[in-house]
């Protein structure tokens, strides 16, 4: 087998790069050790891209502003101002070119804000059938969920609240035995008395009875809520998604909650949630 050696313009390439993302890898290597868990992982090497992207976009928002500029039409006013042309003529051509000037500005601006990132504005409330929609949408699935009283919830929750939907949705498509196409998924959202309640069901590859289905994961129904063990399985590799879920609601977002799960003589899975609302209910917008 022969193996092609990259050349030399490449490899000079591949070291110029290196150099430039050696200060970025340092700081990564300060700020991860081996009691970062993957979800901490992930969270910090998002971040470093981010300010990546974030300093490469300045640095072109910056060529533009500098390179670029609305007063191009002067040197065809100077060659203009030397040419036999009517007093009339040339007062409308100087508005004309005043126009386009006004124009090209706004048009660079307009440029310029292309190369802006779009950030989520976490303080703005939203309906917690939103937090499910972008959910569903990013692993190309159609659900809706039933939002009884029109739950919104304050804007720093919107992360979580996704990732909780996507790890109930990613626990289907791969844990219910059936192909995407096939999966059936129905869920609802209620509040009652200060206590969030999400009821989660999706089909499942037809078994033999939901009694030997729900001893099979048993030591998981038991165990769920036992910080040592929810933590253990964070940090291994292919951790169970339920843990995921008790941190963003037990330490993520400080609330007390319940989670009961299993399988039902429906051929299903159900999983409810009870979250006590901890400071994220936005009341104001949320229907009686």
């Amino acid at each position: 087998m022969i193996i092609a050696r990259p050349g030399r313009q490449l490899t000079a390439k591949i070291d110029q790069i290196m150099f430039a993302i050696l200060p970025w890898i340092i700081t990564l290597q300060s700020k991860i050790d081996e009691t970062c868990s993957y979800g901490e992982f992930i969270t910090i090497i998002e971040g470093w891209l981010w300010e990546l992207t974030e300093n490469n976009l300045q640095k072109i928002r910056q060529y533009i502003t500098e390179n670029i500029s609305p007063d191009i039409t002067n040197e065809l006013r100077e060659k203009l101002a030397n040419e036999n042309i009517s007093i009339d003529a040339m007062y409308e051509f100087n508005n004309a070119l005043n126009r386009a000037n006004r124009g090209l500005v706004q048009n660079v601006k307009t440029v310029e804000s292309w190369f802006k990132r779009n950030g989520v504005i976490a303080s703005k409330p939203f309906d917690l059938d939103i937090a499910a929609q972008i959910a569903s949408k990013a692993l190309l699935l159609d659900v809706d969920l039933d939002n009884k009283k029109n739950t919104v919830l304050k804007g720093f929750t919107l992360s979580s609240f996704v990732d909780i939907f996507y790890i109930l949705y990613e626990n289907s498509i791969s844990k219910s035995g059936l192909e995407k196409a096939n999966l059936e998924i129905s869920h609802s959202a209620n509040l009652d008395n200060n206590v969030l309640t999400i009821i989660y069901e999706n089909s499942c590859l037809p078994y033999e009875s939901a009694e030997i289905e729900n001893h099979k994961i048993r030591e998981f129904k038991d165990s769920y809520g036992n910080e040592e063990i929810m933590m253990q399985r964070i940090h291994s590799e292919g951790g169970t998604g339920f843990a995921k879920i008790w941190k963003i609601l037990q330490k993520d977002l400080s609330c007390f909650h319940t989670m009961n799960f299993g399988f039902t003589e429906r051929n299903s899975f159900e999983v409810v949630l009870n979250i006590k609302n901890n400071g994220l209910i936005n009341y104001e917008n949320t229907t009686d």
